[in-house]
């Protein structure tokens, strides 16, 4: 009898652990990117930021030196991006 209880106690606490990870890998949805992407046209460049038109929207874009030298010349592009949630701001940065 105390074989079995040592079982199911066993088993509770292996449903126990993955009912605990579950729960935290749920809480933190930062696997799958929610902006992969812009693509349209620059409106306004700085060294720092680039604003995008992308079909009537308008993002404002952080990013590097290095992006801002390949963009600088360019009208349009698609900049690779990155969305940066904290618990005061959402940061969008862009990569060329």
């Amino acid at each position: 009898m105390n074989r079995r209880i040592e079982e199911f106690e066993d088993l509770l606490l292996q449903h126990s652990l993955l009912v605990f990870i579950c729960s935290i890998f749920s809480c933190f949805p930062y696997f799958a990117p929610m902006i992969a992407f812009l693509k349209g046209n620059f409106i306004k460049k700085t060294p720092a930021t680039v604003q995008i038109d992308v079909n009537g929207v308008g993002y404002e874009v952080n990013i590097s030196l290095n992006t801002y030298s390949k963009i600088q010349d360019k009208e349009a592009g698609t900049l690779l991006t990155h969305l940066l949630v904290r618990e005061d701001a959402h940061i969008l940065f862009g990569f060329f």
